[in-house]
């Protein structure tokens, strides 16, 4: 899609981004960072810093710097985005409630648990106080979220060998 479209054309960002994902859930991170900020960098050019679509490849970004034990740049970078989110997006926009999720997991990873639980608890309390079809499909995609979290931690043996979590 590159040759085709060029490297900023949506569907070759959207490629390159699959790319990335796919090397960082299989453990490829140096690999799939460059990947991920290159989509990260052409949807800002093509977008704007603050559409949703940057944001939530900003968040791709620190997860794949956090599952490399990098957390003091991931963590700056999830607070980047979630200001962001909240500024664009509003604090019950689901991509803003992502951000706020990965960053509280960043925070869980380094010991952070005074710090993290205010975030999660910030997260339910907004789920929980929009009307019911939206609730139930931000829950609905945050117990997907969780799920698939657990799957790629693997056995709770392996989990301490490998890097987890690639939303």
């Amino acid at each position: 899609k590159t040759r085709t479209f060029g490297e900023r054309h949506p569907s070759a960002l959207h490629t390159r981004g699959e790319l990335g994902m796919h090397l960082a859930r299989r453990g490829r991170l140096v690999e799939a960072e460059p990947h991920l900020r290159a989509v990260y960098d052409g949807r800002v050019e093509m977008l704007g810093q603050a559409h949703p679509d940057a944001l939530r490849s900003l968040d791709h970004v620190a997860l794949c710097i956090s599952d490399q034990g990098r957390h003091g740049e991931a963590e700056s970078l999830h607070r980047q985005a979630h200001a962001m989110c909240i500024a664009t997006c509003g604090v019950s926009h689901p991509q803003t409630l992502t951000v706020l999720h990965n960053l509280g997991v960043d925070l869980r990873r380094q010991g952070r648990h005074v710090e993290m639980e205010p975030l999660y608890r910030e997260a339910l309390d907004t789920v929980l106080a929009l009307p019911g079809t939206a609730a139930e499909r931000i829950l609905h995609d945050m117990g997907q979220l969780l799920h698939e979290e657990k799957l790629r931690r693997g056995p709770p043996v392996a989990a301490a060998s490998r890097a987890p979590h690639m939303v």
